[in-house]
């Protein structure tokens, strides 16, 4: 079993941002273009301009670009903003100083030239190390599908104890459906269970594609299309859950199996005339099969209260 979770809280803020000569006064532009977008990067920029006392200029027609970014045009000008992977700026000057640090990395750029570049930080979601902890010990590979940067998704990873092997970094929605793929691929004998946790449109792809897709509930319709679970609370340990009920109800499917069977050929056998001593009356003839179907039901409803 291979899961894959979104491991932050989503709750990204800005903690330093660059500017080119000319760029502070082009932020009216930037908070214009991402005014619509629900990406947490795009939301907590936009909060983060907001509370400068920025105020937007229209920008009309912005296109989400799903693992990129956001896109426009104004008076003739290119807008675009977003990761540097998609605006290829990784070793610009001013974007080089963040993604050292291991910052989550934003950049605004108007006709391919950078204005601004913005780190933002994250904290680990409350129940992931003890997600990892317990898959750990349970023997589970876990890996990381990520769209940010390196230093930041390596720095995250480390912090859990993931294989280095195991985590990749700047993956597009693309990349994140190859990559379940390769997982459901990789074993010739045994089709692998991957088991896909995500919280954003751009995790929509592969949640379809995965095993099992499970999204964190938030504000992307399309991804919780996706899935075949859905959490309503934003807690990894849910996944555990999951995993728990998904094996007592296998152990419980394989119980009615076992007891229909036993049941049938003791009654096959028995109309049959195998046990010449023993003999049902007819007016009890009907209790076969409540005692048949009884446990069957029991077991179902027994989940229900079983410790998981």
């Amino acid at each position: 079993m291979r899961p894959l979770a979104p491991l932050t809280q989503g709750r990204l803020s800005v903690a330093v941002d660059h500017y080119n000569e000319h760029g502070r006064d082009q932020l009216s532009l930037l908070l214009g273009l991402i005014s619509d977008s629900k990406h947490p990067v795009s939301v907590a920029v936009k909060n983060h301009l907001k509370d400068q006392g920025v105020l937007a200029t229209t920008v009309p027609g912005a296109i989400n670009v799903p693992g990129c970014g956001v896109e426009s045009e104004l008076a003739g000008q290119s807008l675009k903003a977003g990761n540097v992977r998609w605006l290829d700026l990784s070793t610009h000057s001013l974007v080089q100083p963040v993604l050292s640090r291991g910052y989550t990395t934003f950049c605004f750029t108007i006709d391919g030239a950078l204005c601004a570049v913005f780190g933002l930080e994250d904290l680990l979601r409350d129940s992931a190390e003890y997600l990892l902890s317990n898959l750990h010990q349970r023997g589970v590979s876990v890996h990381v599908v990520s769209g940010d940067n390196e230093g930041h998704v390596n720095k995250m990873a480390t912090k859990l104890g993931i294989t280095e092997s195991n985590v990749h970094a700047r993956s597009s929605p693309g990349d994140k459906q190859t990559y379940i793929k390769k997982l459901l691929d990789g074993f010739t004998n045994t089709k692998p269970v991957v088991i896909f946790c995500g919280d954003g449109a751009n995790d929509a792809v592969a949640l379809a594609h995965a095993t099992i897709g499970i999204h964190i509930n938030e504000e992307s319709d399309i991804a919780q299309l996706a899935a075949d679970i859905v959490l309503l609370r934003p807690d990894l340990s849910g996944i555990l859950t999951i995993i728990d009920a998904s094996k007592a109800s296998v152990r419980r499917i394989k119980f009615n199996f076992g007891w229909s069977f036993v049941y049938n050929t003791f009654a096959v056998l028995l109309a049959a005339g195998a046990f010449v001593t023993v003999r049902i009356p007819p007016e009890f003839a009907g209790l076969g099969e409540l005692v048949r179907v009884l446990p069957v039901i029991a077991a179902a409803v027994l989940l229900r209260w079983s410790q998981i």
